[in-house]
């Protein structure tokens, strides 16, 4: 979509639906385990990190949901966001 034909680009509907993600943000890694992973997550956390991306592609949805609720509860408490990847079904149960 362009201003073109009149209507918004898709940058400037999603700058309003959520924050630019500024400075650095952490990918996590496949295959660790949950307490690995979120000890490491609160490090970058704690270094300043604000943007955390949670990637798992292969791990079952039970076990995506339960890292993903561990993720969540640990970025809400520095008050950063977490990025979803790979599943809207995920990200719609968090």
């Amino acid at each position: 979509m362009t201003e073109k034909y009149g209507a918004s680009t898709p940058t400037k509907n999603f700058d309003r639906l959520a924050p630019k993600p500024e400075g650095i943000y952490a990918v996590t890694p496949d295959n660790w385990p949950l307490s690995g992973l979120l000890d490491c997550v609160e490090a970058a956390l704690e270094a300043g990190v604000r943007w955390v991306q949670y990637r798992d592609k292969q791990r079952n949805a039970e076990d995506r949901l339960l890292y993903g609720c561990g993720l969540t509860r640990l970025v809400n408490f520095y008050e950063g966001h977490l990025i979803v990847n790979d599943s809207v079904t995920l990200f719609g149960e968090l």
